[in-house]
């Protein structure tokens, strides 16, 4: 299937549901694809946003919200793709190089080389298209390890309340921010990208503060994985923060902050 629309008023949004077998994650695959409905005339290319974890899309119905977005002329047409998570949830959306502390994400590597190779060669997704990834939780921690994997593919990444926590040693009370993943992956790497960062994360999410600051830590970790990225040299206009004030750790937040993210990507 072709992954293009045409110019129109947009107003409903067709979703597709399909499947791939996969031979890196052994195992069948689901996704749907959101795409607005459009007469036929002639082509035009359009942003591909694909996300991990994609079964939250209907439960905070994307559909409306593109609609809304689309008719008020809030955002460019984009096509979004939502990969079904499954069982192995914990296994695939991880980290490449490092393991999760217990042994979670050995998956990981499984999962980019299906997104990167099967799903993009099913959809017919090339050059022609600016491609964003994105997720929640450890689909936000997935999407942005991914994006540091692949510089030459995606123009952007969306983490939402990312599980930025993940660490490749236990916790130790002496050193409480030592060997997270993420900051190493960005301190080691002979090439950050510099593209668009989004990031979001709910005041309510947690309680957890393991370095007593005062600062629950999924909010900690995603500022300070900003700092990060800024040391690396990303250029701080090409990052985004959104801070939900009474924001949890569940899709109804994260539909809330769905539009600015969506705004931010493809804003008209």
């Amino acid at each position: 299937m072709a992954l293009y629309f045409r110019k129109y008023n947009f107003p409903s949004i067709l979703r597709h549901t399909s499947v791939v077998n996969s031979k890196h994650l052994k195992r069948k695959v689901i996704f749907d694809t959101y795409t607005p409905r459009a007469p036929k005339s002639t082509q035009y290319s359009h942003p591909v946003i694909i996300f991990n974890d994609g079964q939250l899309l209907r439960n905070m119905d994307i559909s409306k919200i593109l609609r809304k977005l689309l008719k008020n002329k809030k955002i460019q047409p984009c096509i979004i793709i939502g990969i079904q998570s499954d069982q192995n949830r914990h296994h695939e959306l991880g980290t490449t190089q490092f393991l999760e502390a217990n042994g979670h994400g050995i998956f990981a590597q499984a999962y980019q080389e299906f997104i990167v190779k099967e799903l993009m060669s099913h959809l017919h997704i090339d050059s022609s298209h600016q491609i964003y990834i994105a997720g929640f939780s450890l689909g936000g921690l997935s999407a942005l390890d991914i994006s540091l994997n692949h510089p030459s593919i995606f123009s952007g990444v969306g983490i939402f309340s990312g599980a930025l926590w993940w660490r490749d040693r236990p916790f130790q009370a002496k050193r409480p921010n030592a060997h997270l993943i993420i900051p190493q992956k960005i301190h080691w790497s002979h090439h950050v990208p510099n593209i668009k960062y989004w990031f979001q994360a709910g005041t309510l999410e947690e309680t957890n503060d393991r370095d007593k600051n005062g600062i629950i830590d999924v909010i900690d970790d995603t500022l300070n994985t900003i700092v990060s990225l800024q040391r690396a040299g990303v250029n701080p206009k090409n990052i985004s923060y959104i801070e939900v004030k009474g924001g949890k750790h569940q899709w109804q937040t994260w539909a809330k902050a769905m539009p600015l993210f969506l705004m931010t990507i493809c804003g008209s």
